[in-house]
């Protein structure tokens, strides 16, 4: 429902033959906090009602608690998808194109 992400890029200018200046990127890290969440699951358990309905309750009750476990991988699996996104447009896009000044 809520989270909230920094993510911190360093990277290191590179010079092309083409003449240009690209960005490639040395270390990426994404620090995301989950402040809230909701869970609803259908088709549970085989879609038993009962045992669903409380699945889901202990779920919503400890939301934060589960959400502390999953965390640091969420930010290793964000780290690592948008790394590679960035990475290709820096890639292909040069420094002064892609931060253009005003």
């Amino acid at each position: 429902n809520d989270v909230h992400t920094k993510v911190r890029i360093t990277a290191e200018p590179v010079k092309r033959s083409d003449g240009h200046t690209y960005l490639n990127i040395t270390d990426y890290k994404t620090a995301t906090k989950i402040k809230g969440g909701h869970f609803d699951l259908s088709n549970l358990f085989n879609d038993n009602k009962e045992l669903r309905d409380s699945t889901l309750k202990v779920l919503n009750q400890e939301w934060s608690t589960l959400a502390l476990d999953v965390q640091p991988k969420i930010n290793e699996a964000c780290s690592r998808a948008f790394r590679v996104i960035v990475q290709s447009l820096w890639a292909n896009i040069p420094y002064d194109e892609f931060f253009e000044e005003e």
